[in-house]
Order: C-alpha cells, then sequence, then structure tokens
C-alpha cells in the first residue's frame, strides 16, 4: 500500500496486486544521444520482504528480451540436516578422543 503513494517521476508506475512490481518506461529517442533506438520497459519485482527477486527486460508488444530471477528457493532441511550429522560426529569424535586421553 505504501509503494502505490509513492510519487514517482514520470514513466514509472507501481503494480502491488499481487506482487509488488516496479515499472519503467523509456520511449523511444527519450534519453541523451537518441537512446534507445525502441521503446523499452524494464519491470522489477520484489518479494513480501522488499527484496528484488526478478526483472524483465521488454520491448514492444510485452515481448521479453532478458529474463533474470534473483531468488533461490533452497529448503532449510537442505542445511538443516547435514548440520546435524556435522554436529553428531564431532561430539562422537570428542567423547572418543576424550576416552583416549583418560585412559
Amino acid at each position: 500500500e505504501m509503494l502505490k503513494n509513492l510519487d514517482l517521476y514520470e514513466g514509472y508506475a507501481i503494480d502491488a496486486r499481487v506482487i509488488s512490481t516496479i515499472t519503467c518506461e523509456i520511449k523511444k529517442n527519450d534519453l541523451k544521444g537518441d537512446y534507445p533506438t525502441r521503446f523499452v520497459k524494464i519491470q522489477a519485482m520484489y518479494n513480501d520482504k522488499g527484496i528484488l527477486s526478478s526483472y524483465k527486460l521488454y520491448i514492444e508488444d510485452n515481448k521479453v528480451i532478458v529474463d533474470i530471477s534473483l531468488e533461490t528457493n533452497v529448503p532449510y532441511e537442505l542445511y538443516l540436516f547435514p548440520a546435524i550429522i556435522a554436529i553428531f560426529y564431532v561430539g562422537l569424535i570428542y567423547l572418543i578422543y576424550s576416552k583416549i586421553i583418560k585412559t
């Protein structure tokens, strides 16, 4: 809701219906040096934490030229189980080592 109320420069738009996005439209010959040579639209999508998750580069007729996803969905189990196993082995090695030193 806060993003909708921002006063942005002409050519920028915010859509927060489903995923927060900021869109920038650059018209042909809109920048210095007669660039770009055609209409370009850049769309940045943010996750619910406000972190950039992906962005896309469009030209006319909503043709996607570049689509880059920055977000990875790595489950926590991928790190949790190896960490538990490592702690178990370190504890086991410590117990064995302490028994050897005591005897």
